[in-house]
């Protein structure tokens, strides 16, 4: 769903919440929090939560362990969020396989998810892997094994060469090896093919 037709007061709280969640990893707001952060008052901040849970943006459930307080957080599934600007190349994304997504993603990484026609993950992240789309990833998405791994390798630089964007997402604590092998691969293409870890 777009955010076009917003108010200005629910796109900026629109626009905090997403910094909340994805920057600072947290998974939930409260309306204090938000009071406290924007400097609205109380009413008003209710008033926005609830033209956005209207526009079903944002849930929330009432938490008895907090004192019987309401929780928020935005449905991912639900933002349209405009595609980031990223260059054609190979990103390798070095995360836990316990990594909490959206929530554990950076901008700039979640950026690279949302822009990527190829994912490639690993037999590690393969319980995670499905979540991705969460990221509204619509790619192609293949597990990387010693086996497949030339031809997942020659899928990736074609996907490049053309002007798309493939991603590799692993755990490198479990998966160096076959990482290391597969980029080995990779930089066979030459220059041609720009390979990113930057923000692994």
């Amino acid at each position: 769903m777009g955010t076009a037709e917003l108010t200005p007061g629910g796109k900026l709280l629109l626009g905090y919440m997403l910094i909340q969640h994805i920057v600072d990893g947290k998974e939930w707001v409260t309306v204090s929090e938000l009071v406290s952060s924007l400097g609205l008052s109380e009413r008003r901040v209710r008033d926005l939560l609830r033209e956005l849970m209207a526009r079903d943006l944002v849930e929330g459930y009432r938490n008895v362990e907090r004192g019987k307080r309401y929780l928020y957080r935005l449905k991912f599934s639900r933002l349209n969020i405009e595609r980031p600007n990223v260059e054609p190349a190979i990103y390798l994304l070095d995360m836990r396989r316990d990594i909490s997504i959206p929530w554990d993603l950076t901008l700039r990484v979640y950026g690279i998810l949302r822009s990527t026609t190829l994912l490639v993950y690993t037999a590690t992240m393969e319980a995670v892997h499905r979540l991705f789309e969460l990221t509204r990833c619509t790619c192609l998405m293949l597990k990387l094994t010693d086996a497949n791994a030339h031809e997942v390798a020659a899928m990736a630089i074609s996907m490049v060469r053309k002007g798309g964007i493939a991603a590799a997402v692993y755990d490198s604590d479990a998966d160096a090896a076959l990482i290391n092998a597969w980029l080995s691969l990779l930089k066979g293409a030459g220059r041609t093919v720009r390979i990113s870890n930057r923000f692994g």
